[in-house]
């Protein structure tokens, strides 16, 4: 038997000024417009395919540039080794960790927050990223569609051309309710609705 108990976001995730955005991307030597990933480089995240499809997206968008945030390991050093043209260009940003508190400015001065994740148990981040205003395109597999319902655009994780289509169509259309339609989707998923769940579980057994 199973009983859904969700995760959610906490409350420092909003959408944030310009100009503590500005002073963020300053940090991290971030400049817009960018696309922003944040989580480990391992395998399954499947990031070497995303930066397949951006060479496609870039040549729609050339200013645009790809942000893979995470702690620098051996996934990490080696997408950079790999894809060293494109971070001599300044196209491809691996600012390594980024804390906590600084998160929530990087996802509101994004374009989009992109997962491209092969398997998730639930990504939160999406979740973070609406809660700051942010568009959500992600791939179509495991959890990532019941936790980005109807705001987020989806891809095939494991098809390049598809992944880069979907991002460039994403990336062109606007509306002008998102950031409140956004907002209300993360507020859906409280810690507290999941622990009177859990407790009201644990009472029935």
């Amino acid at each position: 038997k199973i009983v859904l108990t969700p995760n959610a976001v906490d409350g420092s995730f909003y959408q944030r000024t310009d100009g503590e955005v500005k002073a963020v991307l300053q940090k991290y030597k971030i400049v817009k417009p960018y696309l922003f990933y944040v989580g480990n480089g391992y395998p399954h995240k499947n990031l070497e395919r995303l930066i397949k499809a951006f060479e496609i997206v870039s040549g729609d968008f050339p200013n645009l540039t790809l942000v893979l945030g995470g702690k620098q390991n051996f996934f990490y050093n080696r997408l950079e080794k790999e894809s060293a043209s494109l971070v001599a260009s300044g196209r491809l940003v691996f600012p390594g960790f980024i804390t906590d508190a600084d998160l929530p400015a990087l996802y509101s001065g994004a374009e989009a927050f992109v997962n491209p994740s092969l398997y998730e148990g639930f990504g939160i981040q999406t979740l973070e990223a609406f809660a700051c205003g942010c568009k959500v395109i992600c791939s179509n597999a495991t959890s990532l569609p019941e936790i980005g319902g109807d705001l987020a655009d989806y891809f095939d994780p494991r098809n390049i051309e598809n992944m880069a289509e979907v991002i460039k169509s994403a990336l062109a259309k606007t509306s002008p309710d998102f950031v409140t339609k956004a907002k209300a989707r993360a507020q859906e998923f409280s810690w507290q609705s999941s622990a009177q769940t859990i407790l009201e579980t644990i009472k029935s057994l």
